[in-house]
């Protein structure tokens, strides 16, 4: 009974080597073309020409 699982096994190519590759992803390796990582809560401002969070900080130039 084993050698014919075995050989079954065999004949379907029943190996790690037949899986499909995948890519492992990388945490925050998802940077727009400004370099902000949205995955973190960033956006472009272009106000300011720097990558901010809504919550931490508005988008907007400081004047004095």
């Amino acid at each position: 009974m084993i050698k014919l699982i075995l050989t079954i096994l065999v004949l379907t190519g029943c190996s790690a080597n037949n899986l499909p590759l995948v890519k492992p992803s990388v945490v925050g390796g998802d940077k727009d073309e400004h370099g902000c990582i949205a995955s973190a809560g960033y956006q472009w401002c272009s106000e300011t020409n720097k990558c901010y969070r809504p919550w931490e900080a508005k988008c907007e130039v400081d004047t004095l």
